[in-house]
């Protein structure tokens, strides 16, 4: 019986960050403001369900907000989609859509998509956007949360360029 020899696939090698171009603070800033909208309509498509299914199922009396406002589950559930937002578009393909519009992608700092840990440790350490401010004094442009997790956010083109 023969033996067939299986010929390695080519695989794409990441492209390490040093040959690209890491995001200034000003784009950063421009795909946080974009995304923060999404994740705010998200949000609050969230919350207004919550107050219609709370009309429809609590008493008249009751103070609704207060209610809603005193439910631990709510809060985990809006806690999820905002950790959700990014860790899905991070570790998926590495540009949430405010990202994407400005051109930028967040990978490690070999190239490669951010596992969910490095992610996470992203995300807990940029303190809600805070940490890009770091950017303006870090030779390499590296945003506090970048530091921690290993991380850059490059550019992927110009935004002067037509498609």
């Amino acid at each position: 019986m023969a033996r067939h020899s299986k010929k390695a696939q080519p695989t794409a090698t990441p492209t390490p960050p040093q040959t690209l171009q890491q995001a200034g603070l000003l784009r950063r800033l421009g795909a946080w403001a974009v995304d923060a909208l999404l994740v705010g309509a998200l949000l609050s498509v969230t919350l207004l369900l919550a107050l219609g299914l709370a009309h429809g199922l609590l008493p008249a009396e009751t103070d609704i907000q207060r209610w809603l406002v005193e439910q631990p589950l709510l809060t985990l559930l809006l806690a999820a989609e905002l950790i959700g937002y990014f860790l899905w578009h991070w570790c998926r393909t590495g540009q949430t859509p405010g990202l994407l519009l400005l051109k930028l992608k967040v990978q490690r700092e070999d190239g490669a998509l951010l596992t969910v840990s490095g992610a996470m440790i992203r995300m807990l350490t940029s303190a809600f956007g805070l940490g890009n401010l770091l950017v303006v004094m870090d030779l390499r442009h590296r945003a506090f949360q970048d530091m921690w997790a290993d991380s850059a956010v490059i550019e992927l083109g110009s935004l002067r360029q037509r498609r």
